[in-house]
């Protein structure tokens, strides 16, 4: 039986749990899911959740520019250090591209918050 997702492409932009966890049910249902991890966030990858909202994920060595065009969703969490990754410039590069942004406080998105699982 072919799984809902199979044959989506997500890259996983976010940091922490509210993105892993979102990310981690898309490859539950069969999306290939690449993360690509904000060295300034690492630490949220050692958290003791982290093994289950990472798991059924690519970690990917490479800029995710690189496969942008290829993808079919891009998901994001605010802030993060990736540059050049708002909608309007991943439009640009893919005009197909569904774009999920999660953010704790609509309207402050530079403001960090992060709150354990």
């Amino acid at each position: 039986m072919t799984a809902p997702l199979a044959g989506l492409r997500v890259l996983d932009l976010t940091s922490g749990p509210a993105g892993g966890l979102a990310t981690m049910i898309l490859s539950d249902f069969g999306a290939h899911v690449q993360r690509f991890p904000d060295p300034e966030y690492a630490e949220l990858s050692e958290m003791v959740s982290a093994r289950m909202w990472l798991r059924g994920k690519e970690i990917a060595h490479f800029p995710f520019h690189d496969v942008v065009h290829e993808a079919d969703v891009v998901v994001i969490t605010t802030p993060h250090g990736f540059s050049g990754c708002d909608f309007t410039s991943l439009h640009r590069m893919n005009p197909q591209l569904i774009y999920a942004e999660i953010c704790a406080l609509p309207g402050y998105p530079d403001i960090p918050v992060m709150e354990p699982v």
